[in-house]
């Protein structure tokens, strides 16, 4: 949900129904952002939803009252990557529904081609992202530095 000219009088709750639409379980399910069960209460919370590739069996997922505005990363088969409002990575099983939670204060670059492990930049305060790069092994949990960004470093660019 986002305020259009906050202050001004005339301020709008803007509904968001479906953003960053990212196929999951092979192709035979779609997870999306929305905000659509938060918009009435004027609640910034977006929600994580999954749906059937033919538009039946819609659930909430992850649910933003919980986790506050989670953002989509990626998937890889059955497993779905986000980022919480706290900054850490919520790794999805959609089968099951079963969400784990790893602190790792930093804001998601990728995932890997295999779904394991997901690159992120450390933050350096609460609204400035740092030039640290990490590795976090979902499987594990383990963290790994993985030394400065890169002048080059896509990310920088602000392209993603």
């Amino acid at each position: 949900m986002q305020l259009e000219n906050p202050g001004s009088g005339e301020s709008k709750t803007i509904l968001y129904w479906a953003s960053r639409p990212t196929p999951v379980n092979d192709g035979r399910a779609i997870a999306f952002e929305s905000n659509k069960n938060a918009v009435l209460t004027k609640k910034q919370t977006f929600s994580i939803h999954l749906v059937n590739a033919d538009g039946t069996g819609e659930k909430v997922l992850v649910d933003g009252a919980k986790y506050g505005y989670a953002v989509l990363l990626d998937s890889f088969g059955s497993r779905l990557v986000a980022e919480s409002e706290d900054r850490s990575v919520l790794d999805i099983d959609v089968v099951t529904g079963a969400i784990r939670k790893h602190e790792v204060n930093g804001h998601l670059d990728a995932l890997s081609k295999d779904g394991r492990y997901v690159l992120y930049r450390g933050m350096d305060s609460d609204v400035l992202v740092g030039r640290k790069l990490w590795v976090i092994d979902l499987e594990t949990g383990q963290k790994t530095a993985a030394g400065d960004v890169p002048q080059d470093y896509i990310y920088n660019k602000g392209i993603k």
